[in-house]
């Protein structure tokens, strides 16, 4: 594996968008060339539109723009989200967004970028200035080669959430050195986490789940994912 993780958000240029990553819900009617504008967070009653969203930041990184995906400061994910495959449900969170990054992050000598931000939490008042620094997770740091090819969905599907036939994507893409997993969320009426919610994805050969503390899981050919999950796997 590379040493190097994501690139963080640093110094932006005039182009810059600011892109809330967790249901990929951004207004396209507000778009014009390369400025839109976020929607927030799961629970907010938004068309989910991911095809839209990744086609817009490699449209984004092929004219020269900037991205940074920030998230909610302090937030951890919608209620009744559990850990899943991770150790904590705001690992979990955390790790969605990370490999949300890496599912969009531009190709090699793109003239744009596309930045990942942390969003760590920083409350008022706190104690200790440096408490924020707790949420920092290892897994930033690690790299797994560059992206080589485009994103895909990999797996289609449905499954009864209460009254409702919710339908869920898995969309994929493929690194010098591992592979990206990211399901979006369902949609907005689709609030089932856990293991309800889950599919069970193939993988292209036997890979290892980069945990949120840096470590590999054991080599598997199957994954779990479940509503609004994501893995990072590694060859």
């Amino acid at each position: 594996m590379e040493a190097s993780g994501p690139r963080f958000a640093a110094e932006m240029t005039s182009r810059n968008e600011r892109i809330r990553t967790f249901a990929y819900r951004i207004d396209l009617t507000a778009c014009q060339h390369v400025q839109c504008v976020s929607t927030g967070e799961v629970d907010e009653e938004t068309a989910d539109l991911p095809e839209r969203f990744i086609e817009l930041m490699k449209h984004l990184a092929a004219v020269g723009g900037t991205a940074d995906l920030s998230g909610t400061l302090c937030y951890e994910g919608p209620p009744g989200y559990d850990a899943g495959n991770y150790g904590s449900a705001a690992a979990r969170y955390r790790m969605w967004r990370l490999a949300s990054y890496y599912l969009v992050r531009e190709p090699e000598g793109s003239p744009g970028a596309i930045y990942f931000n942390p969003s760590l939490c920083v409350r008022p008042g706190a104690s200790d200035p440096l408490a924020f620094t707790e949420e920092w997770l290892p897994a930033y740091e690690v790299g797994f080669g560059s992206p080589a090819g485009d994103v895909e969905v990999l797996e289609r599907g449905s499954y009864a959430d209460g009254s409702r036939t919710c339908r869920y994507e898995v969309f994929a893409r493929r690194y010098t050195e591992g592979l990206v997993l990211v399901r979006t969320k369902d949609s907005s009426e689709c609030t089932t986490w856990g293991d309800a919610s889950a599919a069970t994805v193939s993988l292209p050969r036997q890979m290892r789940i980069l945990r949120e503390d840096g470590t590999l899981s054991d080599p598997t050919s199957t994954v779990t994912v479940r509503n609004a999950e994501a893995l990072i796997l590694v060859d």
